[in-house]
């Protein structure tokens, strides 16, 4: 879609990405819409955890979850 005929411009995505080091824990990512006014749309948390964790990852995960969730609350805010 050519975008420079669009007569308003279409939302673009905010990504925040959580936990560095994807080979050893899994990686939390928050994405939002954000409109040209500023304001943020629908706004989602997300795992990318698809093979069984050790106790040492599910820890290191809820920690990540938990960054992301507080991350989300602070974007709505």
């Amino acid at each position: 879609m050519d975008r420079s005929r669009c007569p308003r411009r279409l939302p673009r995505d905010r990504v925040h990405q959580i936990g560095s080091d994807p080979l050893r824990w899994p990686v939390v990512t928050v994405t939002a819409e954000q409109h040209r006014d500023g304001r943020l749309g629908v706004i989602d948390v997300d795992v990318d955890a698809r093979a069984g964790l050790t106790p040492d990852q599910a820890r290191q995960l809820a920690a990540l979850l938990i960054a992301g969730a507080a991350l989300a609350e602070e974007w709505v805010r």
